[in-house]
């Protein structure tokens, strides 16, 4: 429901409603508000002289200290005329140096700060801080001058030793303990080595790869639907001597593959004319002779 106007802008006329408590008689319009002149409140102004030149600067910003850019650059650039507060002597000090321009020296400068120091230790009021200690340090008995409360035992070189030692210590219980060692025997060619893991069967890693690809006899036995019994070839050709069944010949232990005169295991009745995978059918021969000989007989290859 639209409410009726009760309200008239004394400028323009134009009416519209408003709460009389809030504004009373006197209403002007959102225009005529705009329309008139804002009040400003005045400003002080305040003068600053320059550090080059000594001109009134009129409102300074914050920290401006010259007039101009240039006046700043003159300024920094031109020397100023001083004396030395210890030696007395006169010397040229630049506003860009990064000292405080009371000494002409970096002597004078450790003298002035000794003395002001001297200073404020005789007007400082006695108390703790100003008590001096002397005890002997309890690692190497040299006598340590303390100033002030402190608990300190030791010189400089003996704590930083003492926590060279604690670190070491440290460290060494947090290293990592060696695993216990043990005497096993190979499954592969019954030789003893040190184990380190539970988990470890073989003595070499080409150990455990002859074994691995022992597996194949088994799948070649099953396919052929013969016997089968786990053999360790190493046993076997230690049992024959290290002497091929086939040419008769010694075999070189020493020997590895792809020599083709390495050790192999051959089967005396071929496991493809239903011999079996057992310790009785099975002999040392070259790797040369077995694959000459492969799947046939033995008499027909001596033929």
């Amino acid at each position: 429901m639209a409410r009726k106007p009760n309200a008239q802008c004394n400028k323009c006329g134009k009416t519209a409603w408003r709460p009389p408590s809030k504004y009373g008689t006197e209403y002007r319009c959102q225009p005529c508000r705009r329309d008139e002149p804002q009040p400003t409140k005045p400003t002080a102004r305040r003068y600053e002289a320059c550090q080059g030149c000594d001109q009134a600067i009129e409102s300074p910003r914050n920290g401006q200290r010259f007039c101009s850019y240039t006046c700043y650059t003159l300024t920094l650039r031109r020397p100023e005329a001083r004396t030395c507060a210890i030696c007395g002597e006169g010397f040229l000090w630049r506003r860009r140096a990064k000292t405080a321009g009371l000494c002409c020296s970096r002597q004078c400068g450790q003298e002035l700060r000794r003395r002001q120091q001297r200073e404020a230790a005789a007007q400082a009021k006695p108390g703790p801080h100003t008590r001096v200690t002397i005890r002997p340090c309890v690692s190497c008995a040299e006598w340590l001058v303390i100033q002030g409360v402190s608990p300190r035992k030791r010189c400089g070189s003996c704590t930083a030793q003492v926590a060279r030692d604690k670190a070491r210590e440290y460290y060494a219980k947090k290293k990592r303990k060696e695993p216990a060692v043990r005497i096993a025997e190979c499954e592969w060619c019954a030789g003893e080595y040190p184990q380190t893991n539970h988990q470890q069967k073989y003595c070499t890693p080409r150990c455990g790869k002859t074994a691995r690809g022992a597996r194949s006899d088994r799948v070649r036995a099953a396919y052929h639907g013969v016997e089968y019994q786990p053999i360790n070839r190493h046993r076997i050709y230690t049992r024959d001597d290290w002497t091929c069944g086939i040419c008769g010949d010694r075999i070189d232990p020493g020997a590895k593959w792809p020599d083709l005169m390495c050790a192999s295991l051959d089967h005396i009745v071929p496991m493809a004319e239903g011999g079996g995978h057992v310790l009785s059918n099975v002999q040392a021969a070259h790797f040369l002779c077995n694959s000459y000989k492969g799947a046939s007989d033995l008499t027909l290859l001596i033929a």
